[in-house]
């Protein structure tokens, strides 16, 4: 085949997967390259992506921010984990994360989720396994507390959490 025509059919698949929902830089050129496209027609691909807003990692990572505050909510560590993970750059994820996830943003939908998840039977009978789910859910030692304290929930003593 030749280059035109394999260009052709990277850039035909591209837009298929940008079609069916956004892709991070790194998300698409992984997809692109398990394929079986060379890496350097793969960039090129991705160059025109982005020349055109077909690919905007800084879309991306507001879109699944405002997704996972809505949906799944999961503290600053976590969110921030799973979007370096797919691919989007540091700068970026701090820009976004401080202007669509403040703090009191965070703390809100903590409150919102010990409320839910303190109603089953094994986390008001258990508030350590919550304290820890919650921590496990990306959502710091500290603001955790602090969400507790403002819910006016009592911790047991220990520092086991």
């Amino acid at each position: 085949m030749s280059d035109a025509n394999v260009r052709g059919n990277v850039l035909s698949d591209a837009l298929k997967y940008l079609s069916r929902r956004m892709h991070t830089k790194k998300e698409l050129a992984v997809k692109l390259q398990s394929k079986g496209y060379d890496e350097e027609t793969v960039k090129n691909i991705i160059k025109y992506c982005e020349e055109r807003k077909y690919i905007f990692d800084e879309d991306y990572a507001a879109f699944w921010i405002e997704y996972r505050c809505r949906f799944k909510p999961v503290g600053r560590y976590y969110l921030r984990r799973e979007l370096l993970q797919k691919g989007i750059a540091e700068e970026i994820l701090e820009r976004k994360l401080a202007e669509l996830f403040p703090e009191e943003r965070e703390l809100e939908l903590l409150k919102l989720l010990i409320q839910y998840r303190s109603q089953s039977y094994p986390y008001r009978e258990r508030p350590r396994s919550l304290f820890r789910f919650l921590q496990r859910r990306g959502f710091s030692y500290e603001l955790v507390q602090r969400a507790y304290k403002e819910l006016g929930i009592e911790l047991p003593p220990g520092k086991g959490f």
